[in-house]
């Protein structure tokens, strides 16, 4: 077995586990700012129709 494979047998689940926490918090973070979008176009969307009546 040379240097470079055990490292990388040491390493891998440590990035695999980085890598899921980061992908996880983008997904929650998409989440949160789709969420934060619709409410703002739900507002204006009332405001338009309060107007325009």
């Amino acid at each position: 077995m040379s240097v470079g494979m055990l490292i990388g047998m040491i390493l891998s689940p440590i990035i695999m586990k980085i890598a899921k926490k980061l992908y996880h918090q983008y997904r929650v973070n998409k989440i949160l700012n789709n969420l934060v979008k619709q409410k703002v176009n739900e507002k204006k969307e009332k405001d338009e129709y309060m107007s325009s009546s």
